[in-house]
């Protein structure tokens, strides 16, 4: 199945891919290329190219990219631990800790939902179904 980039962005996944095949402890190249082939996209690429570099360098971008994709691939445990370290790393990006009021919320564990929901918005973000889980996390704790 081609790649949903364009010409240039295949030819810049063939050189990243053949870095790593030479050089499997490359983070940076392992980055790239995970950000072209997207976690959302290709969830299991991204795990499998970037978990393993974790044993290499522990950064921002590793735990976020897999946090990505675990939860695309519904693997919520997975995905909230990852999250969980990417916020330690990175306090400032509002839609990790949104992302990890999600999974807090899909487990059922409310008081942590809200509290990554409030340092979400906190951070500026914003939207009709945020409130709308926020509100639901309020809920929830009262009950």
């Amino acid at each position: 199945m081609p790649y949903p980039l364009g010409q240039a962005g295949r030819r810049a996944t063939k050189v990243l891919e053949e870095i790593i095949k030479a050089n499997a402890d490359h983070v940076e190249a392992g980055v790239q290329l995970a950000e072209l082939l997207d976690p959302k996209k290709k969830p299991e690429r991204v795990i499998a190219i970037v978990e393993p570099l974790l044993r290499l360098k522990h950064t921002y971008d590793l735990y976020h990219l897999l946090g990505e994709a675990h939860y695309q691939k519904e693997n919520f445990n997975s995905a909230r631990k990852n999250f969980e370290e990417a916020v330690k790393l990175n306090l400032r990006n509002h839609s990790d800790h949104y992302q990890l009021g999600n999974i807090y919320l899909s487990q059922k564990r409310f008081a942590k939902a809200a509290r990554s929901y409030q340092i979400a918005r906190d951070l500026g973000f914003s939207s009709g179904v945020f409130h709308f889980k926020l509100a639901s996390v309020y809920f929830n704790l009262r009950n």
